[in-house]
């Protein structure tokens, strides 16, 4: 097939603080809806998770280009909004 994958090359990478995941595990479901996790690691001396992710909501990158950071903007009713980059 001659199509490329809309998710071609749409790399982020993100965290999100274990103690949000606890007491917010709603809001982070809605975050996580919006991404294909390709990789989690629990940085234990930050006490979040880092992942990267392929997402409609990502710029497509160049080949060879590293993957830029985003953060989830959350509304004040707390409710996820959109990709920030940063």
């Amino acid at each position: 097939m001659s199509n490329r994958s809309l998710f071609s090359r749409r790399l982020g990478k993100f965290s999100i603080d274990r103690d949000y995941i606890d007491t917010n595990p709603g809001v982070v479901q809605q975050i996580l809806s919006t991404v294909i996790v390709v990789r989690a690691e629990m940085m234990y001396h930050l006490d979040k998770v880092e992942y990267i992710g392929l997402s409609h909501s990502f710029e497509a990158l160049p080949c060879g280009q590293v993957a830029p950071w985003y953060t989830p903007k959350i509304l004040s009713d707390g409710q996820f909004h959109s990709w920030v980059k940063e």
